[in-house]
């Protein structure tokens, strides 16, 4: 594309002949300004970059109801867990609290335990989602990859084997869906070293999409 040629082209550039790129001898200031520039006199229409920047800023509103919408769902699945079963913890844990704290603070026992049964119901509602969206997740890109990995098979001639013909991506799907939950479940859902290293930043947009969900 034009921009990268020119920035690439600009490596090189040695305006004053001194055997130094120009770059080189940049101050961090004076080179984000030169490269800022190349891009802007290069961009040619510049109202496609901006449908560009729209429609993956859409995208992200997209994404974002969606969770918004999971997380919803899964804070009403916790509540109902937690009215569920907060009388019986009542009924369990109300008399051993009411032995060990005074006797003009027992009007709070009911709203400890109430809190409490609440907190763990969303612990326990957030880890079954998370499964939930582990093996929906695996399975669809275990599909996915496999059928991706058949058509470039197909394309460089290595196999010839139509999809609507065979059972084998679907099969071939699962293994790897099945791999894919195992991994994730054995991990805790974490990633382990070194690929937390080489994914730090989907983990970082990771946490930032959960901030938005959750506090935005």
């Amino acid at each position: 594309r034009p921009q990268e040629y020119q920035l690439e082209r600009d490596e090189y550039v040695d305006d004053n002949r001194d055997g130094i790129a120009d770059v080189d001898q940049m101050s961090g200031q004076g080179l984000v300004q030169r490269k800022t520039r190349i891009a802007l006199t290069t961009i040619r229409r510049p109202q496609e970059t901006q449908l560009a920047f729209a429609n993956v800023w859409a995208a992200y509103l997209a994404v974002l109801a969606t969770l918004k919408f999971q997380f919803a769902r899964t804070t009403a699945f916790a509540i109902g867990i937690a009215q569920s079963t907060q009388f019986f913890f009542l009924k369990v844990f109300g008399p051993p609290l009411a032995m060990v704290m005074p006797h003009d603070t027992h009007h709070w026992i009911p709203t400890i335990i109430d809190s409490m049964v609440h907190l763990v119901a969303l612990v326990i509602a957030w880890y079954l989602q998370m499964v939930i969206s582990a093996v929906t997740s695996g399975l669809r890109g275990g599909v996915i990859a496999t059928r991706a990995a058949l058509a470039f098979a197909n394309d460089r001639g290595m196999i010839n084997l139509k999809e609507s013909d065979t059972i084998l991506d679907e099969a071939l799907g699962m293994a790897v869906a099945a791999a894919g939950i195992f991994f994730q479940l054995t991990n805790g859902f974490a990633l382990p070293f070194p690929f937390n290293i080489f994914l730090l930043p989907l983990t970082i947009v990771e946490w930032w999409a959960r901030w938005q969900v959750t506090w935005g």
